[in-house]
């Protein structure tokens, strides 16, 4: 595992052809480090928004009468679900709650350049979710084709993985060769 060490304090300005200050092994094991939490994080993302949706679909969850609680959906443990609830963005586009006020982008705008504008508090023990009845079959197809196994996001970290060790290996003596070209 030498060659793990060799890479993490691998640094342009070792070369002195190169002579760049840039520590080239530290960026690319941070990226990579990054990547492998992004993956997982899009994935977590991706399962409690398909949760709701599939939750509210099968109780038929599809105009405010029908509206339930998470509680009652049994989601109400989720905080990423609360904080997606929360902001406005693609799953607050298809998923309403009852009480909620309808406005376009262009009043959300207005109103949220105002000076001291807090978003409303949304209490998510009583709040009652409902899918937009305009926006149902969207939320079905989704549902329907968003993939969220764990393993696809484990198999695209050994794939990230398996890049860096590849790089890792290739890297220097790569360098070393464009030092040595730089040269002559």
């Amino acid at each position: 595992m030498k060659f793990i060490k060799d890479f993490f304090l691998l640094d342009l300005s070792q070369f002195e052809n190169i002579a760049i200050y840039l520590p080239i092994g530290v960026i690319f094991t941070s990226l990579a480090l990054a990547l492998c939490v992004a993956v997982f994080i899009i994935n977590y993302h991706k399962r409690y928004t398909t949760q709701l949706l599939t939750q509210l679909i099968r109780h038929e969850a599809l105009d405010e009468q029908g509206a339930k609680t998470l509680g009652a959906l049994r989601l109400d443990k989720l905080f990423g679900l609360k904080s997606a609830l929360s902001r406005k963005g693609q799953l607050t586009y298809m998923v309403r709650r009852v009480g909620e006020t309808q406005q376009t982008y262009e009043e959300y705008l207005a109103v949220s350049k105002k000076r001291g504008y807090k978003e409303e508090k949304i209490n998510f023990d009583e709040a009652r979710f409902y899918i937009d009845p305009e926006r149902a079959d969207r939320a079905k197809r989704l549902v329907e084709t968003t993939n969220t196994e764990w393993w696809r996001p484990t198999l695209m970290a050994v794939f990230i993985i398996a890049i860096w060790v590849i790089m890792a290996l290739s890297l220097p003596e790569l360098l070393e060769w464009l030092n040595e070209a730089a040269a002559d």
